[in-house]
């Protein structure tokens, strides 16, 4: 294989790979200590190397969670210290205008960004990343002007889909990715040049997010009323900690939110009822009448606050939320703990920060017992998907949820694989996950085995000869880690 390959291609050299994980780690460990002093980048040179460690450990191997934050905080720091330079090189005024400044926010931003979509594509269970991703974006979108609100919206979807619909319910990233969903579209009434209309729309948004967010087991539901009431009030969260040292100017229009009452919002029953419906088909084993909360008869309609009520107790009575189920995340929790990699609460870029320590969380570090425990949670899950004939994603988000912390367990990717590939039958996400997992066990033979027989499943199933030409390809990168002879 030569050395000379695209870098989204691991270099191997017989059964040892020709680099050194744990050295490459440790030099960019140092660069950092030396770029940075107090959270704030002193030493562009020192930065620049870090950058050019992670970029050359990327092409080698998968980084890590952790890794993929911390290398868009450097990235994104380096660009703008050099834009900053090169704008002092030229106008020797300190007075920078406005639009400069914020300029710089929304260019750090965008780097952030396009770092963090290929972590959040290596990893897309990892409640942290997908929290930092949609906060970037979401950030970017209120400094730009709103032009890009679809694709915030679709960056926040997708984050839920995968984090927080119950697969990570002792994760505060889950739960204040669904607060950041809220605030941004208080932010949009504040900041945008709306009328009337669009501000019931997004008063509608905002009643909607905060009833969805009600009927799933999440962290800190219990007080999501009085999180409601802190979010009308203008307490927001989405905007602390923009960057290590935010301009004054960026941080003016920022706190320029203003407190939103809506208090008189209401849904019709119908409403309600369909989004119950909606839920509970994907979720929830048990379904409670309207009659059990408080409606108003003559108007059909149910406030806010009874609404998110009602949901939280569809949600207290879901197999999500069972004796069972708690008894396995109670199980991972503390297996996690004994590892030393259960989650931080630190919630952006920033207070990732600047650290590399020998156990912490997203670094790849969960031993065996705990991807053998999240195994067990994620069959669970499958059982109960096959005796209520439901669907079987659950499962896959437990499945990533352990990747982003077990990185390097050859039997968790294989349970997945199985998995995805007997169980669901989903092929082409399997066949994506077969990549994944070579990339990052790629000494392991079981793990070829099963990425040649999907691929094959695959082909097979879609009568699609190229597909089939593939497994030849598989077998000669088997053949280049010598997993066996090439017969003449």
């Amino acid at each position: 294989m030569s050395t000379n390959e695209s870098t989204s291609t691991p270099h191997y050299s017989g059964y040892k790979p020709c680099y050194d994980y744990d050295a490459m780690v440790q030099d960019i460990k140092s660069h950092r200590a030396d770029a940075y002093d107090g959270g704030v980048v002193t030493n562009l040179d020192e930065l620049s190397k870090a950058v050019d460690g992670f970029t050359k450990l990327s092409s080698y191997c998968s980084l890590t969670p952790r890794l993929w934050l911390l290398y868009a905080e450097d990235f994104s720091e380096l660009i703008v210290g050099k834009m900053k330079m090169e704008s002092e090189s030229v106008d020797d005024d300190n007075d920078v205008p406005k639009s400069n400044l914020i300029e710089n926010e929304i260019t750090k931003l965008e780097v952030a960004i396009s770092v963090l979509a290929i972590g959040t594509r290596e990893f897309p269970g990892c409640a942290k990343l997908r929290y930092c991703y949609a906060r970037c974006m979401a950030l970017k979108c209120v400094l730009s002007g709103f032009d890009e609100h679809d694709e915030v919206v679709e960056a926040f979807e997708d984050a839920i889909q995968w984090v927080g619909t119950g697969s990570h319910p002792s994760s505060e990233h889950a739960a204040n990715l669904w607060r950041l969903y809220v605030e941004y579209y208080v932010a949009k009434i504040h900041l945008n040049e709306s009328n009337n209309n669009n501000d019931k729309n997004c008063i509608k948004h905002i009643a909607t997010i905060l009833v969805r967010r009600s009927y799933l087991p999440l962290k800190f539901n219990d007080n999501l009323v009085h999180e409601v009431n802190e979010v009308m009030e203008g307490r927001t969260c989405i905007f602390s900690g923009a960057s290590n040292n935010v301009n004054k100017e960026v941080r003016g229009l920022l706190d320029s939110i203003q407190p939103l009452v809506f208090q008189k919002v209401s849904f019709s029953v119908p409403l309600l009822k369909d989004m119950c419906v909606r839920i509970t088909k994907e979720f929830m084993m048990h379904q409670l009448s309207l009659e059990d909360i408080l409606v108003d008869q003559a108007e059909c309609k149910v406030s806010l606050s009874n609404a998110i009520e009602y949901g939280r107790r569809v949600a207290s009575k879901s197999y999500v939320t069972s004796a069972n189920t708690a008894q396995y995340e109670t199980e991972v929790s503390l297996f996690m703990t004994a590892d030393g990699i259960i989650d931080s609460t630190d919630r952006s870029i920033s207070e990732v920060n600047n650290d590399i320590r020998e156990q912490q969380p997203l670094m790849g570090l969960g031993s065996e017992i705990t991807s053998t425990a999240f195994i067990s949670y994620a069959q669970h899950f499958k059982k109960i998907n096959q005796k209520y004939c439901r669907s079987s994603s659950f499962s896959a988000y437990i499945y990533e949820r352990a990747i982003s912390e077990c990185i390097s367990q050859e039997g968790l990717w294989a349970s997945y694989i199985v998995y995805l590939f007997r169980d669901a039958k989903n092929y082409t996400f399997a066949e994506q996950v077969c990549q994944r997992a070579c990339r990052n066990c790629p000494f392991s033979l079981r793990l070829f085995k099963l990425y040649m027989q999907v691929v094959h499943k695959a082909a097979v199933t879609k009568h699609n000869q190229v597909e089939a030409n593939q497994v030849h390809l598989i077998a000669e990168k088997a053949y280049e880690l010598r997993f066996f002879s090439r017969k003449t």
